[in-house]
């Protein structure tokens, strides 16, 4: 028979049964490390993930083993990103699929977890200057109240962007400035915690050029 072992870089201390990531990381590598036990050569034996959120991008999905020797093993690597957008504190099962020329299949699964960020922020938007598009990105530590607003430099507002609860995360905000006039412009945060913790404020200029 074949076994599936499995080894992922990601993994925090020996034996740990959940792997836990960063969202909006990249190249993360699980390695999975096929077992011949049995006391015939296996052959063509193909490893492939079958079940993945669509916030984890394999960068190939399939490796082929042409041989494993009776009690030798092979170890295939997979490459995969983390969205920014994988929820936080949550966990995923990865599951792998293995099969050989005869037809038989065996499975293993992986879990893995997404790491939250542990203080809010409010980054700089990308690109800036900008025309007519940008994105503004923001962080909360707890499921949040959040409000979003852009200013022009007389502290009129412009336009809202968020004012809704918000989850515990890593977060994007694509704004299209088309009908606004070129010139300087502040987006400003207030988000509170829904627990009744700390709040946070935050502005941020950008340029608008046409």
């Amino acid at each position: 028979m074949l076994i599936l072992l499995l080894m992922l870089t990601a993994t925090i201390g020996s034996g740990q049964q959940v792997h836990t990531l960063l969202p909006d990381t990249k190249n993360n590598k699980i390695e999975l490390t096929v077992a011949n036990q049995a006391s015939l050569l296996a052959g063509n034996v193909e490893v492939r993930p079958v079940r993945h959120p669509s916030h984890v991008i394999f960068s190939s999905m399939d490796q082929i083993l042409d041989s494993i020797a009776p009690g030798q093993e092979q170890t295939v690597v997979f490459l995969f990103d983390a969205a920014r957008s994988a929820p936080v504190n949550k966990r995923d099962t990865l599951k792998f699929r293995i099969t050989d020329k005869r037809g038989s299949v065996w499975k293993k699964s992986v879990i893995v977890s997404y790491a939250g960020p542990t203080t809010f922020a409010l980054d700089q938007n990308f690109p800036n200057p900008f025309n007519p598009t940008t994105k503004i990105q923001y962080q909360v530590p707890t499921d949040s109240r959040v409000s979003l607003k852009v200013y022009d430099v007389l502290g009129r507002e412009v336009v809202t962007l968020v004012n809704e609860g918000r989850p515990a995360g890593y977060h994007d905000v694509q704004w299209n400035a088309t009908d606004l006039a070129s010139g300087v412009y502040f987006y400003r945060i207030e988000a509170h915690s829904l627990d009744g913790g700390h709040g946070f404020q935050s502005v941020v200029k950008l340029t608008v050029v046409k």
